[in-house]
């Protein structure tokens, strides 16, 4: 027989165990969520850098600017996009960066609009300064929805759709061409990154009897899983991994675009 005391003693070792499992477990689950992030944080800075470099092309002069000013508009919408990747995942510094990188770039977006040079590049200069700032100031952030005109994300992924049509018909010597899998994984992960957008863009109204806001979440999801795939095989350089992934991309985006009869044009 246990006496009382020994009894009570038991029952505080095990609820003590117990507390630390479950504080084990926490841990565990917050540093699987940062490590499972699907955007790896070199990836995203690389992504930041390309990006950066193509905003400072179109912004370096009038006349680029007038003849890029679209194109601009675009990119600082892309850059709203990669911040709430960072956002939503807590990218390391990025995560802290995210909600300024996109006022940032919504005031770049509204520049390129204006064709305003001065302050494009004033802007532009902000976002680059985001690169290795130690803090940044708060700022408000708006529904990704709201931040993206769904007919300029459309326009976007209309044009890296294109580009994956392409990678998926190049013969194995183009393929192997020195630079190409990264050019291809770096473009995967881009689509990847619009499909969060897309995804925000769920539709609340004039859905199809027959459909529901899940079919739309469920079809960015197969895309984004399909850019994914796509990524990893052009990184380990597996062509036919890669034909295959782009394929299911395809599915997915025509899947969206039969049911919910998107409008791309």
């Amino acid at each position: 027989m246990i006496d009382r005391v020994t009894r009570w003693r038991l029952l505080g070792l095990v609820l003590g165990l117990a507390v630390l499992a479950g504080m084990g477990l926490r841990a565990d689950a917050a540093h699987r969520s940062h490590s499972d992030s699907w955007l790896p944080d070199a990836m995203f800075t690389r992504m930041f850098d390309e990006s950066l470099k193509t905003i400072n092309e179109f912004a370096r002069s009038e006349s680029s600017l007038n003849q890029k000013a679209n194109d601009l508009e675009s990119e600082a919408y892309y850059l709203i996009m990669l911040a709430e990747v960072a956002r939503q995942n807590g990218m390391n510094e990025w995560g802290k960066r995210a909600v300024v990188l996109q006022a940032h770039a919504a005031e770049l977006a509204l520049a390129a609009r204006r064709k305003d040079l001065e302050a494009a590049k004033k802007f532009a200069g902000l976002i680059a300064e985001l690169r290795s700032a130690d803090s940044v100031a708060d700022a408000k952030a708006n529904p990704l929805a709201q931040a993206v005109p769904i007919q300029n994300l459309m326009k976007q992924v209309q044009t890296h759709y294109k580009r994956h049509q392409e990678f998926r018909r190049l013969s194995a010597a183009a393929f192997g061409q020195r630079g190409k899998p990264e050019e291809i994984q770096s473009a995967a992960f881009r689509m990847a990154v619009y499909s969060l957008a897309i995804h925000a863009h769920v539709p609340t109204k004039d859905i199809p009897k027959d459909k529901s806001a899940k079919d739309w979440e469920e079809a960015c999801d197969d895309m984004r899983k399909a850019c994914l795939d796509v990524a990893a095989a052009a990184r380990a350089k597996k062509q036919t991994d890669v034909k295959s992934a782009i394929l299911r991309m395809e599915a997915s985006c025509n899947r969206c675009h039969r049911d919910f009869r998107v409008d791309i044009d």
